[in-house]
């Protein structure tokens, strides 16, 4: 069975304007925690809100759970502070999760701790994308965190002591827009060419970070193969994390 995976839906405009980024923050947190979920025949739970209890609905085909959930908006408009927004949505995504696993005689063992677990992160998204790879000389390792926030996604090269694991440099690779969850275009290896200088390099291999130890910046270049130099800065510019998902999606567009 593939992974379980949790959608969310339409809002209304103001909803979306002022809690979309929240929702989609909090969604993608949830995921990582449900992705070893397995349920007989589902793959993906796609949950829409709605402001009227009139137009809630449970309908289950093709491997999908489609939901239309009421929200009473009211009281998310005053909640204060960033935890108690986020357990408001959570709480919500919870309840309705368990809702459909009374009406599927589903377990919800794995949707309980993926709860705990989300709670637990304090809603701080912060995970390993890039494991840690050591030097030839098995003094430093190497790996690549992903740290994601409501409104922006930071990657971060960190270099560590081989022997106690203790953080030796964080540096910054780039910030990117809130709703990048695939980052295989920007990074996806790391290598050591030697027992000081490190290469990331993005999934065509076409762009590049350099980092040698003991310097306190990333040198990016291109090394075009597919794609020539102006074509690649293109490129970078959809990881503008200023970016709206509709100018994303046009540069998208004319990058095709």
């Amino acid at each position: 069975m593939n992974s379980l995976f949790l959608e969310l839906g339409s809002f209304e405009k103001e909803v979306q304007d002022k809690f979309g980024n929240d929702f989609s923050f909090v969604f993608r947190i949830y995921n990582r925690f449900i992705s070893n979920v397995k349920i007989q025949d589902l793959r993906k739970i796609f949950i829409e809100t709605f402001s009227t209890q009139e137009s809630e609905s449970i309908d289950f085909f093709d491997s999908l759970c489609h939901i239309r959930k009421y929200i009473d908006w009211n009281v998310h408009f005053k909640v204060e502070g960033d935890f108690d927004r986020y357990k408001f949505i959570l709480d919500f995504i919870q309840e309705t999760i368990l809702e459909i696993c009374d009406r599927f005689d589903w377990p919800k063992d794995g949707f309980e701790d993926a709860y705990l677990k989300t709670i637990n992160t304090g809603f701080i998204n912060e995970y390993v994308l890039i494991s840690p790879k050591t030097s030839k000389d098995r003094k430093h390792t190497a790996m690549v965190l992903v740290k994601s926030k409501a409104d922006i996604v930071e990657l971060f090269l960190v270099i560590l002591n081989y022997r106690d694991k203790s953080v030796l440099k964080s540096l910054k690779l780039i910030d990117l827009p809130f709703y990048y969850d695939c980052f295989t275009d920007v990074v996806q290896s790391l290598h050591w060419l030697d027992d000081n200088e490190i290469v990331l390099s993005n999934i065509d291999k076409e762009i590049n970070y350099r980092y040698i130890l003991g310097r306190n910046e990333l040198e990016m270049f291109f090394t075009p193969v597919y794609l020539d130099g102006d074509a690649l800065k293109n490129k970078v510019k959809l990881w503008n994390p200023n970016l709206t998902v509709e100018e994303f999606q046009d540069l998208a567009c004319l990058k095709k």
